[in-house]
């Protein structure tokens, strides 16, 4: 078994009981030995994700 197969294996197993950190961290392991890359994200990308978390935020700050 490859150490990719391995890192699939423990992530499918534990991920109940995996924090959201370590699931990505895996994941992250699990991309890295596959060498898949991701490409950064565009300002416009960053401005879009920014508008909707204050949007997000501010309503969730102000139902709860």
């Amino acid at each position: 078994m490859t150490a990719v197969e391995q890192f699939e294996v423990e992530l499918a197993e534990k991920r109940p009981a995996l924090s959201l950190l370590e699931r990505v961290q895996l994941r992250q392991q699990i991309d890295e030995l596959s060498g898949v890359v991701y490409k950064p994200v565009s300002p416009a990308q960053m401005q879009r994700v920014a508008r909707i978390t204050e949007r997000e935020l501010t309503r969730i700050i102000r139902n709860n």
